[in-house]
Parts: C-alpha cells; sequence; structure tokens
C-alpha cells in the first residue's frame, strides 16, 4: 500500500503543478484542481502521520477559499499537532460549511457527523472536564448507533 500511497502522491503533484500554471491566470478549473490536488495529498500526509507537511498542502489557501474537506482535513491536522484551540476553529468553520450547504441530504449529514466527533476530541482534548464533547458523543451515537468514532 505504501508503494500506491507514493504513487499517488507524485500524481497528485504533477497535478497540482500544472493547476497552479492555470489558476495562476484565474482559470476556475485550474484553481479547483489545485485545490482538489492539495486536499488529496494532505489526505494522504495524514494517513502517514505527516502533520506538518498535511497543514502545509492546506495553508496555501486563504481560509475562505477553503472547501468544506479542506478544513476538515486542517482541522484534524491540527489536532494531531495538538494546536487544539486551532483545531477547533477550522472544525467549526466546516462545520458551518455543512449547515450553509443546506445540510439535508445524507452526505451533509455524514459530514457533520464526522467533524463533529472530531470537534469532541478537540474539545476534550483541550479540557478533560468539560460535558460538551460527551454530549456530541451521545447525540452522534443516538443518531447513528453504528458510527464507528
Amino acid at each position: 500500500a505504501t508503494g500506491l500511497l507514493k504513487k499517488a502522491y507524485k500524481a497528485f503533484q504533477r497535478i497540482a503543478t500544472t493547476a497552479a500554471k492555470y489558476a495562476a491566470h484565474d482559470d476556475p478549473v485550474g484553481q479547483y484542481l489545485f485545490g482538489l490536488s492539495q486536499e488529496s495529498m494532505a489526505t494522504i500526509h495524514i494517513h502517514n502521520n505527516m502533520y506538518k507537511e498535511a497543514k502545509k498542502c492546506l495553508t496555501r489557501f486563504e481560509e475562505e477559499a477553503m472547501s468544506l474537506r479542506g478544513s476538515f482535513l486542517l482541522g484534524r491536522a491540527e489536532f494531531f499537532l495538538k494546536n487544539y484551540e486551532n483545531a477547533k476553529r477550522h472544525l467549526v468553520r466546516a462545520r458551518s460549511k455543512v449547515a450553509s450547504s443546506g445540510g439535508g441530504d445524507e452526505t451533509d449529514v455524514e459530514n457533520a457527523r464526522e467533524i463533529d466527533v472530531w470537534l469532541a476530541r478537540a474539545m476534550f482534548a483541550q479540557n478533560p472536564r468539560d460535558a460538551a464533547p460527551l454530549k456530541i458523543y451521545e447525540r452522534v451515537l443516538k443518531e447513528d448507533p453504528n458510527h464507528g468514532m
């Protein structure tokens, strides 16, 4: 699997390099592909426990322009780097992006649950005596008893 991840990472690097050239000229497809490739490389970094590298990939964007997935991944990277306050900020931003998208379809509901679980983890890591994370976990398990937290 490691060899496959290396090949995938190199492919995303090539896409990012080409897309960056188009994005520099305000090409919306180039901007989209650049963002997608950066998020994909960050996902591989997180999988390999390379959180600083993941953060570098994701912080190339303006925070307001970052996708829901980018905000979520950046929140996870910050969590693993023990920057819990930053993790919470990015996860709250991701959660608000789910809400602003309508939040009604099954994908939005699943995204919201996953973001909430990571938000609860960051809250608990920052203050283990706070009851709010437990309430989040209870709500997620009530909505989906099979959630793999």
